[in-house]
């Protein structure tokens, strides 16, 4: 067992990936006693990537104390979250949570993430089943933290996020303001893509399923999908718009106008199949040809596109951070702190 908290609280965690869908709670007990669980060596948190097939989670805690703790699961996006703790040889389960399932669910914090209270009594073994599905990316960051302390962390997180979310309506009412008084098409366009920034970032990291659609994750879920994609169309617009593609690449200009079209049936289908790997090509896609049409007109003598490129170049950079994080390659921590920074710079 590796210390978590000092020396008065221990934790070992393992996991089993579910590959053919179907083990029940029972079964995943039977694998548990059987020691089938993998041990995971992450120092930052359990990340299965693009992985689709179910993921059970155990934890072996103790403490030699009588405490209290939060069991923090700090992934909004994951679609299904099930909880159940083994106590005094007694198991029980918790509400099921996840993305794809009614807030209320979240339990006594209604948080954005998923939290749990557990008690632990002195020197009494503590086992935890997490069975965790998602689309993309299946990422476990598990922490046990003080319930002072995780309260602590939510407030100012909220409030971090609130001076982000700020930020970006300043954005949106000053760019608004430009538009309808020089009436340059630009501005609206870049109005448009900061908005749809907005709503990706409230309904990613939860805000969207807390505060607006409370009642209905549906609502919460598929709108997030649909400006996944809509943001295509500002994006492909403003570069046409600034950087002139018409007149300086008209390789590039057919190149973004064709991702404008393409990006009404990649919708339709990303909602029926709820494919996120199509979304992630689309818009990986058009990261790529935004860059390379800024770096194409600033060579072709475009004295703007240099400014373009500089600016979006951070945009696209939290892009790649996120897809970083995705497959393991940057830690949770890292990009979960830096993407909004990098956004708005």
């Amino acid at each position: 067992a590796s210390c978590l908290v000092g020396s008065e609280m221990c934790i070992r965690d393992s996991y089993y990936i579910d590959s053919s869908n179907n083990i029940s709670f029972d079964d995943a007990i039977t694998l548990y006693e059987k020691e089938r669980f993998l041990s995971s060596n992450s120092v930052d948190c359990l990340n299965f990537g693009s992985l689709i097939e179910p993921v059970w989670v155990s934890l072996d805690l103790y403490s030699e104390a009588h405490l209290t703790k939060v069991l923090n699961l700090k992934c909004p996006y994951l679609y299904y979250v099930d909880l159940y703790i083994k106590k005094n040889d007694k198991w029980t389960a918790y509400t099921p949570t996840g993305k794809k399932r009614p807030i209320k669910n979240k339990g006594r914090f209604v948080v954005r993430n998923y939290a749990w209270l557990l008690e632990f009594n002195p020197n009494e073994p503590l086992t935890i089943l997490m069975r965790v599905q998602s689309n993309a990316p299946t990422l476990i960051p598990l922490s046990l933290e003080s319930e002072n302390s995780y309260l602590r962390s939510r407030v100012l997180a909220e409030l971090l996020y609130g001076i982000y979310f700020g930020i970006l309506l300043v954005m949106i009412l000053y760019n608004a303001i430009l538009y309808f008084t020089l009436k340059e098409i630009s501005y609206l366009y870049y109005t448009l893509i900061v908005f749809c920034t907005l709503i990706l970032f409230t309904s990613s990291n939860g805000f969207l399923g807390k505060y607006v659609f409370p009642n209905s994750w549906e609502l919460s879920y598929f709108t997030g999908e649909i400006f996944m994609i809509l943001i295509i169309i500002p994006t492909s617009l403003f570069a046409i718009n600034f950087l002139e593609l018409k007149w300086y690449s008209k390789f590039m200009y057919k190149i973004l106008a064709g991702l404008c079209y393409l990006s009404v049936p990649v919708l339709i289908i990303m909602i029926f199949t709820e494919s996120s790997n199509l979304a992630s090509i689309a818009v990986g896609v058009l990261a790529i040809s935004l860059m390379s049409s800024g770096i194409i007109t600033w060579i072709k003598g475009n004295v703007y596109a240099k400014y373009y490129v500089m600016a979006w170049f951070f945009y696209l950079l939290g892009g790649f951070c996120v897809v970083g994080r995705n497959i393991g390659f940057l830690p949770v921590s890292y990009t979960h702190l830096t993407l909004p920074t990098k956004r708005i710079v």
